[in-house]
């Protein structure tokens, strides 16, 4: 008797994943290495976390996005006793597990500031697509214990350094202060959550409009985005006269000479969203840019990032190259998370590079070389 037929194995690589040549990691190896000498410069400290950590982490201020995209899972059930086992999680990104690390060691009690990076990977059940995939690689910086305007200025004017020295370029950079909208949306009685989402929607929108304008989208149109955000608003039932009012934010880009006096007349019925304004380093932290010789930058009251855990500045860098995927580099200030993880109150602020879009851009712009790194011998 003939043994049975064995079903086909599927050798394709999961959805979302990348298989690497020797020639990918030639390339991959030169970036890092070209990465960790310029965070060294700086005087930043490596560091390295698990792959997985307990989803919990990740619940509490991750924020909707990321936790629907979080790949979980139990221990196998020959080593689970209990009867409500905790559930685990791939590491979406580096920011809540090293403030997890950060308390439970003895980092806590180190003299700040303290600075680390970390190159490694991350995923999320995301949607694949150039430039997006669900194992990917992040490249990143953490400065804790410094609450001035000089931190978020040296960490901004260290990201724009590593753009030029690898000339990723035309690039730009944009910065917004959260602490506007915020306070608006306190003031207006929305609590934490509803500020979240109200948030995500301006996220969202901005995002399609900022695209829309570089030509990474062809379907749809400003009126049309438009007309989603105030669909999207109403969902939340946020009222239509708030909504038409951060509607404003959606369109507030420039310098922060021309913005600051746009915040206080879109807000001058709201004084504890003027004073917001009035306390804000976003002008002093655009001043140290300036004088550091950055000059790709703009102040755009659109970008809200997808985090719940950022407080005050944050920012993004895109590349127009890089179309839908344009954004190669975000983050900002979490001044709340060490202390809401049960920490010592500590301010802190950080970014992340999206190592996979970097390699994109720069073979792209022909700035990496895709000759395999060989000794050529004669005999």
């Amino acid at each position: 008797q003939a043994p049975p037929m064995k079903a086909k194995l599927n050798l394709q690589k999961p959805t979302g994943t990348i298989d690497f040549l020797p020639e990918d990691m030639d390339k991959r190896r030169w970036l890092t290495r070209f990465i960790e000498d310029h965070f060294q410069t700086y005087g930043y400290q490596q560091i390295m976390l698990p792959e997985y950590d307990f989803f919990a982490l990740y619940r509490l201020r991750s924020g909707e996005k990321i936790i629907n995209d979080i790949f979980t899972f139990y221990d196998p059930p020959a080593h689970r006793a209990e009867k409500d086992p905790e559930l685990y999680a791939l590491r979406p990104e580096f920011t809540a597990p090293l403030c997890r690390f950060y308390i439970s060691s003895e980092l806590m009690y180190r003299p700040k500031p303290q600075k680390y990076y970390y190159v490694g990977p991350c995923f999320r059940y995301d949607e694949p697509k150039k430039g997006r995939y669900r194992q990917f690689t992040q490249a990143g910086v953490e400065l804790f214990g410094a609450d001035s305007p000089m931190a978020d200025a040296e960490i901004l004017i260290m990201a724009i350094d590593l753009m030029e020295k690898l000339q990723i370029k035309p690039y730009t950079l944009r910065i917004n202060d959260l602490t506007f909208l915020r306070t608006y949306l306190e003031e207006h009685g929305l609590n934490f959550d509803q500020q979240n989402k109200v948030f995500g929607v301006i996220d969202k929108i901005t995002s399609y409009l900022r695209k829309l304008e570089i030509g990474a989208i062809s379907k749809g149109s400003k009126e049309e985005f438009i007309g989603d955000y105030y669909a999207l608003m109403s969902e939340l039932q946020i009222d239509r006269d708030m909504t038409e009012v951060l509607e404003n934010l959606l369109h507030l880009v420039g310098s922060a000479d021309e913005i600051i006096p746009k915040l206080k007349e879109v807000f001058q019925m709201d004084p504890k969203t003027i004073d917001a304004i009035n306390s804000s380093t976003l002008t002093a932290v655009c001043e140290y840019l300036t004088a550091a010789g950055v000059g790709n930058f703009v102040v755009d009251c659109g970008i809200a990032r997808g985090l719940d855990y950022y407080t005050n500045i944050v920012f993004e860098i895109d590349v127009p190259s890089l179309g839908t995927e344009k954004q190669i580099c975000g983050g900002g200030r979490y001044n709340k998370l060490v202390e809401e993880y049960g920490g010592e109150p500590t301010p802190a602020t950080g970014f992340a590079f999206g190592f996979e879009r970097m390699i994109i851009a720069l073979e792209s712009l022909q700035k990496i070389s895709s000759e395999p790194y060989r000794a050529k011998v004669l005999i």
